[in-house]
């Protein structure tokens, strides 16, 4: 049964392995979510840091299936971003409707921050160039050191300025512009002698390394942020939030790297910088079990996890009304508790979770992705189990979603049907099988042209 459980886990994952480039890794995509602000949604939003203390900035990049960049999915195992509180953070929100958020997670998350409404909303220019951004800089009355070739930052106006024109080569992903305008407003800034000054070299350290991260340079990134938390600390005090926020990403760069002990040392301590019973640290600790979760040290996962879930519920209690985003949070929880008791082999507290996250998800107005996320850990689970009727029963209704709502020739139909094609072969319904991985052989072979994936298929 075990040797079975490991086929059809390979067998679930098996779509992600045709999609995800070769730079990609199931680490390297946890680490990219975890800069995420959106929660699962596609496309993804990345937040940075503005010209106060607390103050943030959120941009939503462009659909990742435009000519410019390729579909990808996240596998098994991922998360999202974490922050402060939402009554402490004020966040520059470009283009993002948090009434109608959607999740899209098919993974182990890692739950996001509540986004505030935004305080104001940047006009989004475009650059080709780095001589288009001086020039879109000096139109915005921006003044700039000709020598050094850097934004002098001497007022609010300024940096919200050059934020704006960071805004559409970041939308694009074109991070080799974003990083030039983030140098020289660092650059700027240094130039400088005062505490204005000083907490701005941090925050441009950090948006710098949010930058790298993008790029996969976690080792650049791991040394701006590490600068950003020193210099946070020293003009904030060690316990401000904004030096955790560094230290996270700290963390992030560690396990990105395969430090994984650094990470949960790191993560650790930016706990310190959030006060007990806070949403953003239910984040962290949801963050931490994951971590442990990758050490194997279930015994740990399941304490911070289930610390965690206590602080969200009681947010949840807290108000009549309740955000998507919130919801979502809670439901990643639960999830990532049901994946470890699916690990553990204890498949009636991970059916009891994942049914509790099912069933919060559909407490919300609008259609989720992470609905079908959901109930497609109950037909894992089952599916483990031996269930196979039952795991078929499941997968077919999320087929007949998916078909609906995003075609029957995508990518989330095509990877169901492949899961089903193996419960049907498990249950000895052979003309079934063929069906459907048939359709999927054809797919790959149509559509990804991978004779290796076309090969395990046939």
């Amino acid at each position: 049964q075990e040797s079975e459980g490991r086929k059809f886990q390979e067998m679930s994952n098996w779509i992600d392995a045709i999609n995800l480039q070769t730079d990609h890794s199931p680490v390297l995509d946890i680490c990219r979510a975890m800069v995420d602000l959106s929660g699962g949604l596609d496309p993804p939003e990345i937040i940075l840091e503005g010209y106060l203390p607390t103050e943030r900035w959120a941009v939503k990049l462009l659909e990742q299936n435009t000519p410019e960049n390729e579909s990808t999915s996240l596998p098994s195992l991922s998360s999202t971003d974490v922050d402060e509180d939402e009554e402490d953070d004020h966040h520059h929100d470009h283009n993002h409707n948090h009434d109608n958020d959607k999740t899209d997670a098919n993974h182990l998350s890692w739950g996001i921050n509540n986004t505030p409404p935004p305080t104001h909303a940047l006009a989004q220019k475009l650059a080709e160039t780095e001589d288009d951004i001086f020039q879109m800089a000096a139109a915005c009355s921006v003044p700039i050191d000709i020598d050094e070739e850097a934004f002098i930052i001497d007022t609010e106006d300024h940096l919200q300025a050059i934020h704006d024109i960071a805004v559409g080569t970041l939308q694009r992903r074109r991070y080799d512009l974003a990083l030039h305008i983030f140098d020289k407003i660092l650059i700027g800034v240094q130039t400088k002698q005062n505490s204005r000054q000083a907490y701005l070299i941090g925050s441009a350290h950090h948006n710098i390394g949010i930058v790298k991260i993008m790029m996969n340079n976690f080792e650049g990134a791991l040394q701006s942020f590490q600068i950003a938390a020193q210099i946070r600390s020293s003009t904030l005090g060690t316990d401000h939030p904004d030096v955790g926020v560094s230290l996270f990403r700290v963390a992030i760069c560690h396990f990105a790297m395969g430090n994984t002990d650094k990470a949960v040392s790191s993560t650790k301590e930016a706990l310190e910088s959030f006060e007990t019973y806070t949403t953003a640290r239910a984040k962290l600790l949801n963050n931490l079990g994951v971590l442990y979760f990758h050490q194997l040290n279930f015994i740990e996962a399941i304490k911070v996890f289930t610390t965690a879930l206590e602080i969200q519920r009681e947010s949840l209690q807290a108000v009549a009304v309740h955000r998507e985003s919130t919801i979502y949070d809670v439901s990643t929880i639960l999830c990532n508790m049901g994946k470890l008791f699916l690990r553990q082999g204890n498949f009636e507290p991970a059916f009891a979770v994942f049914e509790e996250s099912l069933l919060l998800l559909q407490t919300t107005q609008s259609f989720h992705a992470q609905m079908l996320t959901s109930r497609g850990n109950l037909g894992f689970a089952k599916a483990k189990k031996g269930e196979t009727k039952r795991a078929i029963q499941i997968y077919s209704g999320i087929l007949r979603t998916q078909e609906l709502c995003f075609g029957p020739e995508s990518k989330e139909a095509m990877e169901t049907m492949g899961i089903l094609g193996y419960l049907y072969k498990q249950n000895q319904d052979w003309q079934d099988a063929m069906i459907f991985l048939s359709r999927v052989y054809e797919w790959i072979i149509t559509t990804r042209g991978d004779e290796d994936m076309a090969d395990m298929i046939k």
